[in-house]
């Protein structure tokens, strides 16, 4: 899951809700939350980026698990 600005946002909604009603809900969303919110992984972040750079009609699944298992190797050893 990838992060939208507020103005985007905004614009999907077709003008219903303005980018500061957008970042008023954020705020009270994650107040009522007390800011409890969990941040993708390193191994969830590289599984998305590696789908964005390798998209699946490119690539054949054995090469992209091979690249995976790569990453996952990397990211052990980086922590």
């Amino acid at each position: 899951p990838m992060a939208l600005d507020p103005v985007t946002v905004a614009n999907l909604s077709k003008g219903k809700f303005s980018a500061k009603q957008i970042e008023d809900m954020e705020f009270k969303i994650l107040t009522t939350l007390g800011w409890r919110v969990n941040v993708p992984t390193a191994l969830s972040f590289a599984d998305l980026f590696l789908k964005l750079l390798l998209p699946s009609e490119l690539t054949n699944e054995r090469r992209r698990r091979c690249i995976f298992k790569l990453i996952q190797h990397q990211i052990i050893c980086a922590t």
